[in-house]
Parts: structure tokens; sequence; C-alpha cells
């Protein structure tokens, strides 16, 4: 499955396009940590496939919460059976409901 998601990160102060490949049974902290690594890492316009890191690598698993219109995703949820789709804006660490609500520095910290 693919997904093209906008993610907020506080830190940075950025919104990112993520184009990322999930596993039919991905949980939503797989998605979180890959989306981490995506807007603090990967190139710009670089595809993150969370199935090839799982083939061979070790994933970091809760590393960050990620907020869906203003609510946590439960990290534990498989992305399928969540209210994550196509286009949505996720807010990493952050509740994070419209573009606008990107908060300063100051209050990006856990």
């Amino acid at each position: 499955m693919q997904l093209a998601l906008t993610v907020a990160d506080p830190v940075t102060q950025s919104l990112s396009d993520v184009l990322v490949e999930l596993d039919e049974d991905a949980t939503v902290d797989e998605l979180a940590a890959e989306l981490l690594r995506a807007v603090r890492g990967a190139p710009a316009g670089a595809v993150t496939s969370l199935a090839a890191r799982r083939a061979g690598a070790e994933l970091l698993t809760g590393a960050c919460r990620l907020y869906l219109h203003g609510e946590q995703v439960d990290g534990r949820q498989p992305v399928r059976e969540s209210q994550v789709r196509e286009g949505s804006l996720l807010g990493l660490r952050h509740r994070c409901e419209t573009i606008e609500s990107i908060p300063p520095p100051s209050c990006a910290r856990d």
C-alpha cells in the first residue's frame, strides 16, 4: 500500500509531503517512526519504504506520536484500520488540525 501524506514537524517548523510504502499489517507506530525519519533525514522527493526496511532492518517503534484532526492516533493500530488516509495532514508529536496550527519552536519540545 502507498500513501501520500503531509507531515507537520514542530521541531523543524515544516510541512513535508511524504510518499510512503507500507506493508498491509504496518502499525501506526511503525508509520510514525518512518515519517520521522523521512522528514528529518531523507533527501527531498525520496519515497520512504517501510516494507523494504521491515525486510532487513530493525525498526524503531514508539519513537513519536502521530496526531490526526487534533487527536492522537493509537500507535498499536494497523494503519489500514486507522483514520489515516491518502492526503492526511499528520502532526508529529503535537496536535495539528490545520497548517496554521504548527506551534512555534518554544512549544515543540516533548
